[in-house]
């Protein structure tokens, strides 16, 4: 008879005349172990790499923020300027208009 690698892996599964039920319940379990700790281990790496991701997409979404807030306080800057020249003009011909006014009236 020929010995397969699944022979192999599965031999030591069963009780054998030196081996009690118990310890075989044991290395079962110890092999279900491993295998979950491996595929938890696995996982872990994943979403450590999605998390990375993130991070570095955040990062990124942060900087164009950045640049769009500075554009926008720029805007926003040029706005309030643009706002007080404005009220000067108005201002300014008010008085003009309050000058005009008191020197027909006089």
């Amino acid at each position: 008879m020929v010995r397969t690698q699944s022979m192999d892996v599965n031999a030591h599964l069963l009780p054998s005349n030196s081996q009690s039920p118990k310890v075989a319940a044991m290395e079962k379990q110890v092999q279900d172990l491993t295998a979950n700790l491996e595929e938890l281990t696995r996982q872990n790496q994943v979403l450590n790499q999605k998390l990375l991701q993130t991070g570095k997409e955040k990062e990124k979404d942060k900087g164009k923020n950045k640049e769009r807030g500075d554009a926008e306080s720029q805007q926003e800057q040029e706005a309030e300027t643009k706002g007080e020249h404005t009220r000067m003009t108005v201002e300014e011909s008010t008085t003009k208009r309050e000058q005009e006014i008191k020197m027909m009236r006089a």
